[in-house]
């Protein structure tokens, strides 16, 4: 069973509970299952980790307990990331907390904690603009190519 995530292919989801270790450099995505619906209320990365406790020591399993109401609907997907940089791994999870705002990686309290959406048909993230060599160019050049490009 798979689940996509923007264009990842993760693996899952599964019973938190069922999951056990060892595990790969990954990324993973926390979701509270409601009814047959899966919401994303996490994501992190590591690296290989033979720890059995890995997740229920995370500093945010009580949010993810809360947001789940209960171990018993909380689910777990991976995405291996095999001999991957720390790095390449948080950029990842980056893109994942920009696109679905996840509750319990929210930092500031303040900030509109409110469930994500399922993620059953995502739409493929749209190729980055071929980068320019602008080294040539002074700022007034580039600031009315950016205004250009935001007017359209």
């Amino acid at each position: 069973m798979s689940i996509q995530i923007l264009q990842y292919e993760f693996l899952g989801p599964i019973k938190l509970s069922e999951w056990g270790p060892p595990m790969e450099e990954v990324a993973y995505i926390l979701f509270a299952k409601n009814k047959d619906v899966f919401n994303i209320i996490y994501v992190g990365e590591s690296g290989k980790t033979e720890a059995s406790d890995f997740f229920t020591k995370n500093d945010q399993f009580k949010c993810w307990l809360s947001n789940a109401g209960g171990e018993n609907n909380l689910y777990l997907s991976i995405y291996p990331m095999w001999g991957s940089s720390q790095s390449a791994r948080k950029q990842l999870v980056r893109k994942i907390v920009y696109r679905y705002k996840p509750v319990c990686n929210q930092v500031s309290e303040d900030s509109e904690n409110t469930p994500t959406s399922t993620a059953q048909t995502i739409e493929p993230e749209p190729e980055p603009e071929e980068v320019k060599d602008n080294s040539n160019k002074n700022l007034d050049d580039l600031l009315d190519e950016l205004k250009k490009k935001t007017e359209k």
